[in-house]
């Protein structure tokens, strides 16, 4: 687009006199602005916004008097403005433009420094090679949730029932508990481990051999070994059923996950499929999860009746059923014992087994993860910036 800033184009805005004044005796372009010399009335484009052709362009919506708002702009805007007056520039259209470039400057580039601490902590880069896994399995205590309150709570409560002629333990066995909650494998266990303690039984002596205590707990009754540790069973979830009924919102709160919520959410999108593989009912860790909002493929839970070597298989097969190919996967658990059971199956060998260095275990059994072949210890760092941060 051409055009000429003659008097003839100013006089365009002429009702705003005092401003025409200014642009008249302003009219002489400075060509050094344009890329090449003698370029007057040269048109410009830009991007993000529009300027108007129309005079009323001056009057703004913030009601500034013209002469306000050119004291506002560079020269260089108002002559643009100008330009847009010309009869041969398209007076009514809208028409993008665009200031001169700016002048080059130097660069302003800075070597990275190699001794940052950036640098040396860039274990959560992922390596060229790294790969997400199909199929994410998690076990749920210990690895995606702390719920040391609900289980100390809930085996009082469960002790309370089946010894109701035995004082009822106090909250000064929590610290006791907690630390010797790595023995546990599975829930019905719990008031057996609180009745140990409080009957005096050497912490030392139940993390060296806790079946040899948990067996004689058990048989000391009511009722056979069998018939209490399916009392155990079923009084431990009516219990926290009875708690959620009378208490939801005060039986989740005892339940807090290890990581932020939205890292979790995070985590669990990555792969194909993300899948719950618990010891714990399937419809308490549904609440807890509900809650969060965290979403996964599948919860199998302990109703399901099986190893967690059959859920895996189970998980294998499905995807290779649906997708004419064996799936990667990958496997969390905090139970060493329960990793180490999986390596001893052939058709597993190529799951990818970690041990969740934050949850229910013990320095010696985290010493052990380290000095394996197979399976690979994983800190909760690691664990919480996702999959490709994983060793």
């Amino acid at each position: 687009m051409e055009g000429d800033l003659g008097a003839d184009g100013l006089e365009e805005i002429s009702p705003f006199w005092p401003q025409t004044e200014m642009l008249r005796r302003r009219s002489r372009l400075d060509e050094s602005r344009f890329e090449k010399p003698g370029e007057r009335g040269r048109s410009f484009h830009v991007p993000c916004y529009s300027i108007s052709a129309k005079p009323t362009l001056l009057d703004v919506k913030e009601h500034l008097e013209p002469v306000e708002l050119l004291t506002k702009v560079s020269r260089t805007a108002v002559k643009i403005v100008a330009h847009r007056t010309l009869p041969r520039s398209g007076i009514g259209h809208e028409r993008p433009i665009l200031p001169p470039p700016p002048s080059p400057t130097a660069s302003s580039f800075t070597p990275f420094d190699l001794s940052s601490p950036l640098w040396h902590d860039r274990h959560h880069m992922p390596s060229p090679n790294h790969v997400t896994p199909d199929i994410l399995a998690l076990d749920f205590d210990g690895v995606l949730c702390d719920g040391m309150g609900e289980y100390f709570e809930t085996s009082r409560r469960t002790y309370a029932k089946a010894w109701p002629g035995a004082p009822v333990p106090g909250d000064d066995l929590l610290p006791a508990f907690r630390r010797l909650r790595p023995v546990i494998m599975t829930g019905w266990e719990m008031p057996l481990l609180l009745r140990a303690i409080g009957q005096g039984q050497s912490e030392a002596s139940i993390l060296r051999d806790w079946a040899k205590v948990r067996d004689a707990q058990a048989a000391s009754g009511p009722g056979s070994r069998e018939q209490l540790v399916g009392l155990l069973g079923k009084t431990l979830d009516a219990v926290r059923r009875e708690w959620i009924a009378a208490d939801r919102a005060g039986w989740i709160a005892r339940n807090t996950a290890y990581c932020r919520l939205e890292e979790l959410r995070q985590l669990v999108a990555e792969p194909e499929r993300a899948v719950l593989v618990t010891t714990k009912e399937g419809e308490f860790a549904h609440l807890i999860l509900d809650e969060w909002r965290v979403h996964l493929a599948d919860i199998q839970g302990k109703e399901a009746g099986t190893h967690k070597c059959d859920n895996l298989r189970a998980l294998i097969s499905a995807f290779a059923a649906a997708h004419g190919r064996r799936p990667r996967v990958w496997f969390v658990e905090d139970r060493f014992e329960t990793l180490e059971h999986v390596t001893t199956h052939p058709d597993l060998e190529d799951v990818g087994l970690y041990l969740a260095a934050w949850g229910y275990n013990t320095p010696q059994t985290r010493a052990t993860a380290t000095a394996s072949k197979r399976v690979r210890l994983l800190e909760l760092e690691q664990f919480r910036q996702g999959v490709s941060a994983w060793p």
